[in-house]
């Protein structure tokens, strides 16, 4: 399952097809299909996700010090700022993970 909290669904500029899906037997949730694209390359998907109040709190919980990190010149990671306390926009499903 794939998730995206609903504070980035109503902020997202993207053409919004809601879908109704029936997860965990009886429980219903809204959902959206989007079209989600790298910032950093010309890779893109599709995916359906699940709209949820909140995928999670703040992450980090506690300040993470980088200075002493070796990360590698040139590397160009998907979220720049992963050290900072901040909210997760978008929760993709192991399903996504293992298939890229």
């Amino acid at each position: 399952m794939n998730a995206i909290g609903v504070r980035n669904w109503r902020e997202i500029a993207i053409r919004r097809e809601e879908w109704r899906k029936t997860l965990q037997k009886a429980k219903t949730h809204t959902g959206i299909s989007l079209h989600s694209k790298s910032r950093i390359s010309d890779y893109s998907l599709d995916i359906d996700c699940a709209v949820l109040p909140q995928i999670t709190g703040l992450l980090p919980i506690a300040y993470v010090n980088i200075a002493n990190w070796n990360i590698p010149q040139g590397l160009r990671l998907a979220d720049e700022h992963f050290y900072q306390h901040n909210h997760i926009d978008l929760l993709l499903g192991a399903q996504v993970f293992m298939k890229h």
